[in-house]
């Protein structure tokens, strides 16, 4: 299994993505860009994905990071594709990214710093 941070950089990669490909972006320009949605969904997944990896312990360590929530959207868009909210998508990327985002950096930082 790989290291905490691996798992973090990804979720980070991914993250800054969305924040980039969403700044400035209206709810009704995202639901109209089928190709913008596709990608936006990938970002999630890997994001989810990564989240999944994180052992338990290293999780149980941070609760104040959503795990669940961001693992049961991940596989939501993977399996249940056909249902997806987009406004809930939406909301995820124009409100939840940025926290999540901070959040993050802040705890690869804490990291970085005990190593």
């Amino acid at each position: 299994m790989r290291s905490p941070r691996f798992y973090l950089a990804h979720m980070l990669d991914q993250l800054a993505y969305l924040t980039a490909t969403s700044a400035g972006l209206t709810r009704e320009a995202f639901l109209n860009d089928r190709t913008l949605i596709l990608a936006v969904e990938r970002s999630l997944e890997i994001i989810g994905e990564a989240a999944g990896k994180l052992d338990d312990g290293f999780k149980e360590a941070h609760p104040e990071i959503p795990w669940r929530n961001i693992r049961g959207l991940r596989n939501i868009i993977a399996h249940v594709y056909w249902n997806v909210d987009y406004d809930i998508v939406w909301n995820v990327i124009s409100e939840d990214v940025p926290r999540l985002h901070r959040q993050l950096r802040t705890l690869l930082d804490s990291l970085e710093e005990d190593e």
